[in-house]
């Protein structure tokens, strides 16, 4: 097994400005501790012993947190598991205790309830005014949106793509 140096990834995440924190992660470095040790209840480290001999190390919740949360940000999991010194078969397992990605998206299931009002129509149709005025008209009949939003799309018909197979 290979040895891997998860501190490092650590300490320089450690070192990003605020602003560059926030890009990476879409959330301020406050924020991230928040979430953290809200989560921290629901997560699980590994076995110190067996990952000292099989890694070198076990992940750590807050790694676990940041792989998450990079790759949700829209991170390859290839550059992911590199930087963070997390195998493939780690970061996508959903084992509790040696996962990453699925355990973490558990956790947070777990610690937070959306809760939408769906079997309230009058409820939701004021959030979606709400919504549309908030995105200055241009989002109607959307109640929330989460780091962006979706467009209508159709399939163009065939003779406005008349070169295409």
């Amino acid at each position: 097994n290979r040895h891997r140096d998860r501190g490092y990834a650590i300490a320089e995440v450690n070192r990003l400005s605020e602003g560059d924190f926030r890009k990476m992660f879409r959330i301020n470095k406050a924020g991230f501790e928040d979430l953290l040790s809200t989560l921290e209840p629901f997560m699980f480290e590994g076995n110190l012993d067996m990952a000292t001999r099989s890694s070198g190390s076990s992940i750590s919740i807050r790694t676990k947190l940041m792989c998450t949360l990079r790759w949700l940000a829209g991170g390859s999991y290839l550059d992911i598991t590199f930087a963070f010194g997390v195998s493939k078969s780690a970061f996508f397992s959903s084992d509790n205790v040696s996962g990453v990605v699925w355990p973490t998206i558990n956790a947070i299931n777990e610690a937070f309830t959306i809760g939408l009002p769906i079997h309230n129509a009058d409820k939701l149709k004021s959030m979606a005014e709400d919504f549309a005025e908030y995105s200055n008209g241009h989002m109607k009949g959307c109640v929330t949106a989460i780091d962006g939003w979706v467009a209508r799309t159709r399939k163009p018909f065939q003779v406005e793509v008349k070169d295409v197979m």
